[in-house]
């Protein structure tokens, strides 16, 4: 990875596309269903020390709830500041198997804090972004597989406001990543179906498409 290389990027696209994988960090996720995955993220001191060579007022904050405490709704909201914009994301306590945490420790807020400040400097910059292509999605397949092969002795089911959630990450990725796909493969990678049709169709359906973009994004990597 090269900060000079990486200061002459001036667009969203360029940096989504610049390859930072020296400076990545795998951390590995053991689900209930036995399912083994390995996320990659981008390490907070790389992050940090690529948005002040780009910005020099580039900073970010931890934010207090009204009784001092860095703790909301069992997340962390961290604030940053990149080329005059201000942002914000909610980031939450998770132990070693993507699970919430609902009491975590100084450790587990310190974690909280590092990874999500790494996440949003990715939305913001574009710089490493295309490490957490999968994330939510992976989220959906993981706990829509749980639902077709329960324990016996219990049968978990999504509730509606459940699969509407998970419908609306699925649209807005892929409202947010069409964009990035050349402009006469798009109408391809959407089935011939326009933005405001995705509300209509299942999760199953809009997955296609997700990958049908996906593919389309690291082809031109």
């Amino acid at each position: 990875m090269n900060i000079e290389e990486i200061k002459k990027l001036k667009t969203f696209d360029e940096r989504y596309k610049y390859n930072i994988d020296e400076a990545v960090k795998t951390k590995e996720i053991k689900y209930k269903s036995g399912k083994i995955q390995k996320l990659r993220y981008l390490s907070w001191a790389y992050a940090h020390r690529i948005g002040k060579s780009i910005d020099e007022n580039f900073s970010w904050k931890l934010l207090l709830n009204e009784k001092g405490s860095c703790i909301h709704d069992n997340t962390v909201i961290i604030e940053m500041k990149f080329e005059g914009k201000i942002e914000q994301l909610r980031y939450p306590f998770l132990d070693g198997r993507n699970q919430p945490i609902s009491n975590p420790t100084g450790s587990d807020i310190n974690d909280a804090q590092m990874r999500g400040m790494a996440k949003l400097f990715a939305m913001m910059s574009g710089i490493g972004l295309y490490l957490y292509t999968n994330e939510d999605i992976d989220k959906i397949g993981e706990e829509t597989q749980a639902t077709k092969t329960p324990k016996k002795t219990e049968k978990p089911k999504m509730t509606e406001e459940e699969k509407q959630e998970k419908k609306e990450k699925c649209i807005k990725w892929i409202v947010d990543n069409i964009s990035k796909v050349e402009e006469n493969k798009q109408a391809d990678v959407l089935n011939n179906l326009d933005l405001l049709d995705l509300d209509n169709l299942e999760l199953k359906e809009l997955k296609i498409i997700y990958k049908n973009i996906n593919k389309e994004l690291e082809k031109g990597a």
